[in-house]
């Protein structure tokens, strides 16, 4: 009618919602639980007459046995979930030979609404299978769908105590007598401890993919109304559409082939699941499952079904599937600080394992591909990858897992097969975007771009990655000085306060990592690239001004410390036209001979300074009032400052500067040695 009619609109609903019942009070309407009548009376009739005891019930009171099924048929509201329930109710009564007025009773006690009979149903529920129905719940509700018969069977064996003790990496090869068992197992618990709630329906209510799995095998949406007058073209023959049958609110069952077990565990209908997830029923149900971990019993349970995956059923059970479904729980799990690193490690060894004996376990690829985390990768629209990763870490490092990835590398575990020619600091810095692991997961709900993650960049700085590190022609230095410039543009055209907080918060994080660099000796010549003369006041100048200060003179002071080591000079070029036959004499301060002859600058300064000179630096902000004092724990300046030089060393003990030819005060020499910074510059 819209087609034809361009003026005509229609507002659908599934339930009649007060609100749309007042906004179209005075519209025309209709309800289709007007139009279902003769086909609920249908329904009815049908099973009720193929039960042996309504049989005898009808040949005893004729009349009763017509009135019941009308009275149900009217009660039902046009709602055939709600038929259906009751229609299973009566004839287990019928089978139990309930009497007549049992079976008025049994009807009128039904709520006519499906909300209030769900209320009875989980009342209904045995104290005793009370807990481990809950825990179904739970189970289903995380697994989001994908939770199989056989796989229930694995979350609801577990011990989460000691598990370790059964922990194994090797297949696991399962009878068909045993599969078969654990079916029919799963099948008979949750019908008798969740009173119907969930089912392992006959038929999946899923259309089946193709054996490669990809997104081009789902069958294509339905065609623009403006195309509608051209039949759209069949789908190729290799796919299974779903196709809605009119009267059928399910798919029609797969091939008998597909195997029992591995059919997905479902609510009865979707309002059932609205119902236990409503909050009264939510709380109830997590109340009453102990210590039970939902998440930790679905990544032992995919382990299990990774080890007892066969080739034979891969369409219907992909390995990589699996290896997805395992790292969001252990995402969830993550953020809800109870992630057990054992269970992802023990991931890593079977799926090692599988990939060893058959590669094919992976697809198609497996036979072109070095490591099984190829075909593993998070499947997400935003993100587009040059490359799929090339381990186990770097896949755990596609996902937010922050902790996971953090205690593995300072065990020594590389991320990247490539870390001994390119240092992680840099791959940190310059592809965190791309990887979830290396951001900061506290700045990911709001609306500015993502930011690295300061832990690692301090780890990988205490363990000797270079901040200096050229690479495309820039250093790691040069390119966090850069981000931090391109985040403090996002402030232009920003007039809500609690936007601009949150930009704040940002370049905080960010005026942190900067200080780490510094404090790791980042070269401070790379703080000029800037139209203001200082990349760290343009950043910082105007959000954190008094940040942008302390930095500004942590660089200063680094600048004084690299002059006087003499790593602002550089080796004089061999020419092979014009050499130097005279060299000028440089005189050598604090001495008495007064001039060394035949000495270069870089000679001269040749100086280790034996100290932590973040230490030392902290202590001088300290002296400055940049940092409060009871802000510092045990930042002072060590009394065994040693300067080992050419021609003079430190004697700390007497107080003063010893040289050859004298001594002189520590003020005097911390004059001489500013001034020759100055030099140096």
């Amino acid at each position: 009618m819209a087609i034809s009619f361009r003026n005509v609109k229609a507002c659908l609903s599934s339930r009649p919602w007060v609100v749309f019942e007042e906004a179209f009070l005075h519209d025309p309407s209709l309800e289709l639980q007007d139009l279902t009548y003769p086909d609920i009376s249908a329904y009815v009739k049908t099973h009720f007459e193929a039960n042996s005891g309504f049989k005898a019930l009808k040949r005893m009171e004729p009349e009763f046995a017509a009135i019941l099924m009308q009275n149900l048929a009217n009660k039902s509201s046009g709602v055939f979930l709600w038929v259906r329930l009751v229609v299973k109710s009566l004839l287990s009564g019928l089978s139990n030979f309930d009497r007549v007025s049992d079976l008025q009773r049994r009807l009128d006690a039904f709520p006519s609404d499906l909300e209030g009979f769900y209320q009875n149903m989980f009342d209904s529920i045995d104290p005793f299978y009370a807990e481990s129905a809950n825990k179904y719940f739970c189970l289903v509700d995380i697994a989001g769908g994908k939770l199989t018969a056989l796989g229930l069977c694995f979350a609801d064996e577990v011990e989460t105590e000691s598990f370790e003790a059964g922990l194994e990496f090797s297949a696991l090869a399962l009878s068909a007598e045993e599969t078969e068992y654990r079916y029919e197992q799963t099948r008979r618990r949750l019908n008798s401890h969740c009173k119907g709630f969930l089912e392992i329906p006959d038929y999946d209510y899923e259309a089946v993919m193709a054996p490669n799995g990809t997104l081009d095998n789902i069958a294509p949406p339905p065609p623009p109304p403006h195309l509608l007058r051209h039949p759209p073209p069949p789908p190729p023959p290799h796919l299974r559409k779903v196709r809605l049958l009119p009267g059928s609110l399910r798919p029609p069952p797969p091939p008998p082939s597909f195997p029992p077990h591995l059919r997905k565990v479902t609510y009865l209908h979707r309002t059932v699941r609205d119902f236990l997830k409503s909050r009264e029923i939510d709380q109830k149900i997590r109340s009453n499952t102990g210590s039970f971990d939902s998440l930790f019993s679905l990544m032992w349970s995919n382990l299990q079904m990774i080890r007892a995956w066969e080739f034979e059923s891969r369409i219907y059970n992909q390995l990589p599937g699996l290896v997805r479904d395992t790292m969001e729980y252990a995402v969830s799990a993550e953020r809800l600080g109870k992630l057990n690193h054992v269970l992802l490690n023990a991931l890593e060894k079977v799926m090692d394992s599988r990939f060893k004996s058959d590669a094919r376990c992976i697809g198609n690829e497996g036979s072109n591909s070095s490591h099984w985390a190829t075909a593993c990768g998070p499947v997400q629209e935003n993100r587009v990858r040059s490359k799929p990763p090339e381990t186990f870490l770097e896949l755990a490092s596609l996902h937010p897992l922050h902790g996971y990835v953090l205690a593995r590398i300072t065990q020594n575990v590389n991320i990247f097969l490539d870390e001994d020619e390119r240092p992680l600091l840099d791959r940190i810095v310059t592809q965190y975007e791309e990887y979830p692991a290396f951001q900061e997961l506290k700045f990911s709900d709001d609306a500015f771009p993502c930011v690295p993650n300061r832990e690692i960049i301090q780890y990988c700085l205490r363990s000797g990655n270079d901040p200096n590190y050229v690479r495309d022609e820039r250093t790691i230095w040069q390119n966090i000085l850069q981000q931090c410039m391109q985040m403090s543009t996002q402030r232009h055209g920003i007039s809500d306060s609690g936007i601009l907080s949150q930009l704040k918060s940002r370049m905080e994080h960010w005026s942190s990592i900067v200080e780490l660099f510094i404090l790791a000796d980042a070269d401070p010549r790379m703080n000029r690239n800037s139209p203001l003369g200082s990349m760290v006041r343009d950043a910082f100048g105007i959000l954190l001004p008094n940040r942008s200060k302390y930095l500004e003179k942590l660089i200063s002071r680094k600048k004084k410390r690299w002059s006087l080591l003499g790593k602002f000079i550089t080796p004089p070029i061999k020419r092979e036209v014009h050499t130097y036959k005279d060299i000028t004499p440089i005189t050598v301060l604090n001495r008495q001979t007064g001039v060394k002859t035949n000495t270069t600058w870089g000679e001269l300064f040749k100086a280790r300074i034996v100290t932590d000179l973040e230490q030392e630096m902290r202590a001088m902000s300290v002296a400055d009032g940049m940092i409060p004092r009871d802000a510092v724990e045990e930042l002072e300046v060590p009394d065994g400052l040693e300067y080992e030089m050419e021609d003079y060393e430190l004697a700390s003990a007497s107080g003063g500067w010893a040289y050859p030819g004298g001594r002189v005060s520590r003020g005097q020499a911390s004059r001489e040695r500013d001034s020759q910074g100055r030099r140096g510059d």
